[in-house]
């Protein structure tokens, strides 16, 4: 009776391990029978090695699959690396660790597996670096890949259309008197920036209408965040304008630069290179009294007088207090009365412009060193020097001048 159980237990168990070993090898058949099929954009791609299923995630050949997709395949020996390349992509497999980048980007879900002699990755990373749809039809065993419709890009700007398009918004702002949009183009963290702002809030609404151009530009150098260029700016006074302006060109180098949220503002300008357009002789306006001539007159001849006084507090009581450059000049003038001795003559003063509240005296100035061997280089300057009526009457002079002309003696 024993021995009929223990045979019976035998038997059973025997008949499980047929059972199990028949149920693999059927379903190792019918895998081999239905091997997985990929369709790119409804053509099937065919692989020298018949995508696999591990870990829930279907495996592909990796070489074969990018070269469909367009991308040029080239293998390192040496640091037994894989890498496809495209126009915008490029995929490195490291066959040492399995590991994957993209565009120097580190993947997790991208290890490789190895079969027949050939490198196999997970078809969802492969979708997700070449901006593949996948479906996968477990019961069909069918792997379908679609292109995903990009959104259209806008083609990239040239340098020379950015500078154009940033040059044109400045000049609008300039040949407006616009002082709010003019100052919103600069750049808050450029250099002498609150200088630059103070100077134009008080000078460009108050100032002659002019007509302002520019031609020529040009780019020097740039980046994807910095264009640096030159052109020529024309400025001009008004066909039938009264007010008092010397019309002029000069060449200007300008550095905009983009910040964090993508606007390109100015970071630098320089100009060089002036030209007068309508230089004559600079005539005495008419028909002013000559109690106003002098008033204004005498302003200029203080001014002198206090330099070769070096007198700071006399010389900075001539000036517009209210001008941004006051305290910068006073500064300037003490040093200059500190280590420096020169004379100072005013050889030419003509009241070329002149209105109640504001006037224009034309001078020459000469400036001569008393030292010996002195680094100073001795100057002859032609100026223009604004003047405006105070609230109290009294005339004071911008202590920044219009330079015209400047030559060493």
């Amino acid at each position: 009776m024993l021995k009929k159980s223990f045979f019976s237990k035998f038997l059973t168990s025997m008949l499980l391990i047929v059972m199990l070993v028949s149920a693999l090898s059927s379903a190792a058949f019918a895998a081999q029978a239905n091997p997985i099929r990929v369709w790119l954009d409804g053509t099937e791609i065919k692989f020298d090695v018949t995508p696999t299923v591990k870990d829930n995630s279907v495996y592909v050949q990796f070489k074969q699959l990018f070269q469909k997709l367009g991308y040029s395949i080239n293998f390192v020996n040496e640091t037994k690396t894989l890498t496809a390349v495209s126009a915008d992509k490029k995929v490195n497999i490291t066959l040492k660790t399995t590991g994957a980048t993209v565009n120097g980007k580190a993947f997790s879900n991208a290890k490789a597996l190895f079969a027949e002699g050939r490198v196999l990755v997970p078809l969802r990373f492969v979708g997700e670096t070449a901006g593949l749809k996948v479906v996968w039809d477990a019961k069909a065993r069918a792997v379908q890949l679609t292109a995903i419709p990009q959104e259209p890009t806008e083609p990239a700007l040239s340098n020379e259309t950015l500078a154009t398009t940033f040059t044109d918004e400045l000049f609008k702002a300039l040949n407006t008197n616009n002082a709010e949009a003019y100052l919103a183009l600069y750049d808050p963290k450029m250099e002498n920036y609150e200088m630059t702002k103070a100077a134009i809030t008080y000078y460009l609404p108050t100032s002659a209408k002019v007509d302002n151009a520019y031609s020529d530009l040009k780019i020097i150098s740039a980046t994807d965040s910095e264009i640096k260029f030159s052109y020529t700016m024309t400025m001009k006074k008004p066909e039938g304008s009264t007010d008092f302006y010397i019309d002029r060109e000069y060449k200007v180098q300008s550095t905009i630069t983009k910040n964090s949220e993508g606007k390109w503002l100015l970071t630098a300008r320089t100009t060089s290179d002036q030209k007068l357009l309508n230089e004559q002789p600079f005539v005495e306006q008419a028909n002013v009294a000559e109690a106003d001539k002098k008033a204004v007159l005498a302003v200029v001849e203080n001014n002198i007088k206090a330099q070769n006084q070096e007198n700071v507090d006399a010389l900075a009581a001539t000036w517009d207090q209210n001008s941004p450059y006051f305290n910068l000049f006073k500064e300037n003038y003490t040093k200059r009365f500190k280590n420096l001795e020169v004379t100072t003559t005013l050889e030419k003063a003509v009241l070329v412009s002149y209105t109640d509240e504001l006037a224009y005296v034309y001078a020459e100035i000469k400036t001569e060193t008393k030292l010996v061997n002195s680094t100073f280089k001795d100057n002859r300057i032609s100026t223009v020097i604004r003047l405006t009526k105070g609230a109290n009457g009294q005339w004071v002079a911008d202590p920044s001048n219009d330079t015209l002309k400047y030559q060493e003696i």
